[in-house]
């Protein structure tokens, strides 16, 4: 039998550990026993696996020392931590490194991609809607175009745009989709059982991996008590049959 990976993502929209929405979303991410957890718009104790790569605290809004944009948790160790990526990236919504999984050594790309009106009515003030979020894409190619062939990578987080295209210009789309590149798939593209509308969070994987499963994991607590804005997701991958690491 093919050895399985475990990756929970989801945005927390900056709930604290310790707080009813924030102990409700624990419970569902502890009952998954995951081996990685990607956590956008989230506080650097909010869970307790044991090794934890994070973005930098700017990410040009006051800074909140604890809040990230990213945080990536793993059962092992971060090894060759990147929290900068690229210059054209807008800052603190990126970091990378690699860890031993139970498929093994896999680099893992953690992104913020920034939503359309990013420093447009509020921080900065002096963007233009997707501005952002097109150089963020921008310098994420320039880190996927550095691996070729791209291989034992993922590539998870909020991408502040549904796969395939809903709201985004089409050429933002298009960006999007180039920026992936042939050498990956989106396993959380088109409908996912368990949620009624597309994710904008998603898990991009190179094809020396296959995704076994997603599933939703509610974002309404027990008494019906909205937990995030977001949903999260379980995704597990294998390799396919026949073959290991490389």
């Amino acid at each position: 039998m093919q050895p399985v990976l475990t990756v929970i993502l989801w945005n927390v929209f900056w709930q604290r550990r310790n707080s009813a929405s924030g102990q409700a979303m624990r419970r569902l991410i502890d009952e998954q026993a995951p081996d990685l957890v990607c956590l956008t718009e989230g506080e650097v104790d909010f869970i307790d696996l044991p090794h934890r790569m994070q973005s930098s605290e700017d990410y040009g809004m006051p800074i909140k020392p604890k809040r990230r944009k990213v945080l990536v948790w793993s059962r092992s160790s971060w090894t060759d931590i990147d929290d900068v990526g690229d210059a054209k990236m807008p800052i603190g919504r990126f970091v990378s490194g690699t860890c031993a999984t139970p498929l093994g050594p896999l680099t893992v790309h953690g992104v913020c991609i920034p939503w359309d009106l990013a420093h447009v009515r509020t921080g900065r003030r002096d963007g233009r809607p997707w501005s952002e979020h097109r150089a963020y894409l921008a310098g994420l190619s320039a880190v996927v175009q550095r691996r070729k062939p791209l291989s034992n990578t993922l590539i998870l987080g909020d991408f502040n745009q549904a796969v395939p295209r809903r709201r985004a210009p089409k050429a933002v789309y298009d960006q999007l989709v180039e920026t992936i590149g042939q050498q990956a798939n989106i396993a959380t593209k088109g409908e996912i059982t368990g949620l009624p509308f597309q994710t904008i969070d998603h898990l991009a994987h190179s094809l020396d991996l296959i995704p076994v499963s997603i599933q939703a994991l509610s974002n309404r607590g027990e008494d019906g008590r909205r937990l995030s804005d977001h949903t999260g997701l379980v995704i597990r991958l294998t390799r396919p049959a026949g073959t290991a690491e490389k």
